[in-house]
């Protein structure tokens, strides 16, 4: 595809005379006049400063502006390095520094690139936009270098061709900020220990196998935490997956005795991602052999990222090690927004953890309105009966992929707003597992059997899948008028159903006044086509135990 540059020089690249000056080159009819922000109004000048600084930039901030053209609707290559002009912030407009030279706007298909500071196009790699590894600088220790390394681009088109050829773009960072609280100091010290030669990680992994791993010496401050000093060290770094083996954090510790400790601090697999636009805080606690990771915070940088599709909802993670405990006023201290996600790391778990989180989030708790997502991909949940009932600020819970393929009865009972729950693994739901939630589909392709009551209630329940499935005791599904479909074509025999003829509210499907699956409009059984005619069979008998659920040949339904 042949694509053309709107900038070549000469033929568009617009020149004037030096006698028109800045305010005549700037009033020509196709000349662009820039107006810039940055994502959540936060510009590079003043990262870390007030709200009302992030909004401003300083005078003498630059940033190089192209235009290109595509064919088509396929966007055009970026433009060569001659193709940019710088503009120059002088406090209160953008200004080229060579007024002979400006961008010509004339289509409203035409794409725009802008790099901020005017320099990043030279010093990172722009043929990969990802690629801003170069750009991390590993002296940070003072506000202004630590600014210097917040690097921002725009890469898009503008729809609006206006007449004041306004054009506005909305930077966005390229780049990860990442903040160590150090908490305090466990038991093997004595007195405070002299904490020095910081330094956290840059990580970029180029062409998914050459890896740089760049020492950045951080800006230090402190900061207040429940009312302790405490020191933080803050630095910009590479967007990057964490990688088993790299250190996030090092750091010398001097005992009061002279004695040095060398100590580096590795995230596990399951610790956050960096990504672009994001702040990461990090709290630790230091000692002797160790560097512990209490908790992480992750939100996008000052709240917003134009281009994320998570808005200002932050999240945190908990490390749960016998070390680190997990208690309520951590929970109100630290989950501040609803629907937030809270994920926990570690390999020990107890049941103090389940406890805490019910007693926040049950009614009546803190959180019981916090509408909260809770990961445990990262740890095994202990066997609780009744483990998170009555968590009425619990909205989704992700289980471990592994590990956890019995729960407990009644571990979610009454948990009225939790909308989603991962089942991939789960063998079984037993007894009242789930019932009384907001659920709307259910995936649990190994589940061979639902206890009594298990789905009891679950009004907005629509869809649910099932692996081999062998039962549906008492009340399985009683109550879900919702229910739109049940696949269980992955069973080999036809399932046993409960029925009793002395009770027949105590039926596995039933679900009104007159108890009958049959009275849910649009009801679905998909079946393997190994147990279709066996299943069309036992429902000929009008004693059978599926027939007096309110099953009807008209349900089933053969799964292509």
């Amino acid at each position: 595809m042949i694509r053309r540059l709107l900038l070549l020089l000469p033929l568009l690249l617009i020149a004037c005379s030096a006698e028109e000056g800045l305010e005549d080159f700037a009033m020509h009819d196709d000349a662009v006049v820039l107006d810039v922000s940055v994502a959540g109004s936060t510009t590079r000048t003043y990262p870390l400063g007030t709200t009302t600084q992030q909004a401003l930039f300083a005078a003498g901030d630059q940033i190089k502006l192209a235009t290109a053209m595509g064919e088509g609707d396929e966007s055009p290559d970026d433009p060569e390095l001659s193709s940019y002009i710088t503009y120059t912030y002088n406090g209160s407009t953008w200004t080229s520094p060579d007024e002979d030279k400006y961008i010509s706007w004339t289509s409203s298909s035409q794409y725009f690139y802008a790099y901020y500071p005017a320099d990043l196009y030279t010093k990172a790699d722009c043929s990969n936009w990802s690629d801003y590894s170069y750009y991390i600088d590993s002296d940070q220790s003072t506000l202004e270098k630590l600014a210097a390394c917040d690097a921002m681009r725009f890469s898009g088109s503008e729809p609006t061709l206006n007449n004041s050829r306004q054009l506005s773009l909305t930077l966005d960072r390229t780049t990860a900020l990442v903040t160590i609280v150090f908490d305090g100091y466990n038991n093997q010290f004595d007195e405070m220990p002299t904490i020095s030669d910081v330094k956290i990680y840059s990580l970029y992994t180029y062409d998914r196998s050459t890896i740089t791993h760049l020492a950045v010496t951080p800006y230090h401050t402190t900061t207040t935490v429940s009312g302790t000093t405490c020191d933080t060290y803050t630095a910009i770094v590479s967007p990057c997956a964490t990688k088993k083996g790299y250190a996030l954090l090092s750091l010398t510790a001097t005992d009061s005795d002279g004695n040095t400790y060398n100590l580096t601090a590795t995230p596990d697999d399951y610790y956050p991602q960096l990504k672009q636009g994001y702040s990461y805080e990090y709290h630790v606690t230091v000692g002797k052999d160790e560097v512990l990771f209490n908790s992480i915070t992750v939100k996008a940088w000052q709240d917003v990222n134009a281009n994320s599709a998570a808005t200002a909802v932050p999240s945190v993670y908990f490390n749960s090690t016998s070390s680190n405990v997990l208690t309520v006023e951590w929970l109100e201290e630290n989950i501040t927004a609803r629907g937030m996600t809270l994920y926990f790391t570690g390999n020990k778990a107890d049941t103090q953890v389940l406890n805490v989180l019910r007693s926040f989030l049950s009614s009546g708790g803190a959180g019981e309105d916090a509408r909260l997502t809770i990961d445990f991909s990262g740890m095994n949940v202990p066997y609780v009966m009744g483990a998170l009932n009555s968590c009425t600020g619990l909205e989704e819970c992700v289980l471990a992929a592994s590990g956890m393929s019995g729960l407990p009865s009644a571990f979610f009972q009454n948990c009225t707003n939790l909308l989603r729950v991962n089942y991939d693994n789960v063998s079984a739901i037993v007894s009242h597992h789930l019932s009384y939630t907001a659920i709307t589909t259910l995936y649990a392709p190994k589940a061979t059997y639902v206890g009594q009551g298990g789905l009891h209630n679950c009004k907005h329940l629509e869809t649910l899948t099932l692996g081999v499935v062998t039962y549906f005791d008492s009340n399985a599904l009683s109550g879900c008028t919702a229910i739109k479909s049940i696949d269980i074509s992955s069973s080999t025999i036809v399932p046993t159903v409960y029925y009793s003829e002395s009770d027949p509210t105590t039926n596995s499907f039933y679900m009104t006044d007159t108890w009958s699956l049959a009275d849910v409009d649009d009801f679905t059984i998909y079946v393997s086509s190994d147990i279709y005619e066996a299943f069309c069979d036992s429902l000929e008998n009008t004693t059978g135990d599926w027939y007096k659920n309110g099953i009807r040949k008209k349900h089933l339904k053969v799964k292509e």
